[in-house]
């Protein structure tokens, strides 16, 4: 089993948050209505996609560096004047003062989120399930040009959890 290190930590979550930076941008492009927005903090950014949206999150605090009093002030502000509460997605990798200023602030930690990874070669075989499909499922690879299919078929998958603006954004974003 491999774990990773700090520099892995740190560019998976630092491109977490520039996906979700671009799914803020674009949701505020394709759906002004919803008041969508984003706003870089802390090395990470804060996503506004809605009250109660599981995109309206704080991801990479921390991940490059201190996290600053002034940086928590403005998250807060981000988040408390478009009617959200503060929500951080917080890796255990980050930098020590990122749980100091919640400790300072009263904030309680629900998770620490850590990122599996599996290293792939040409030679990685990905077994497919043993057990027979229910009559008339098949189970392949999408070929490339199934992508958007595949995507597709995703994204419904977690429509109910992310809501229809962001189900949309996905499926022609």
């Amino acid at each position: 089993m491999d774990f990773t290190d700090h520099e892995l930590s740190r560019r998976i979550e630092l491109a977490d948050a520039a996906n979700s930076r671009r799914c803020g941008n674009t949701l505020a492009e394709h759906h002004p209505d919803m008041g969508a927005c984003t706003m870089d903090v802390g090395g990470g950014c804060a996503i506004f996609a809605g009250v109660g949206s599981p995109l309206t999150q704080a991801i990479g605090l921390g991940m490059g560096g201190e996290v600053t009093a002034a940086d928590m002030d403005g998250m807060e502000r981000f988040f408390e004047s478009r009617g959200a509460r503060v929500e951080v997605e917080c890796s255990p990798l980050c930098h020590g003062s990122l749980r100091d200023q919640f400790d300072a602030r009263g904030y309680r930690t629900l998770e620490w989120t850590n990122v599996l990874f599996q290293r792939l070669s040409p030679d990685t075989h990905i077994d497919v399930p043993t057990t027979a499909p229910a009559a008339g499922v098949e189970i392949r690879r999408a070929t490339i040009d199934q992508a958007d299919l595949w995507a597709s078929l995703l994204c419904q998958g977690f429509a109910e959890e992310l809501g229809e603006a962001a189900l949309t954004l996905m499926l022609v974003g």
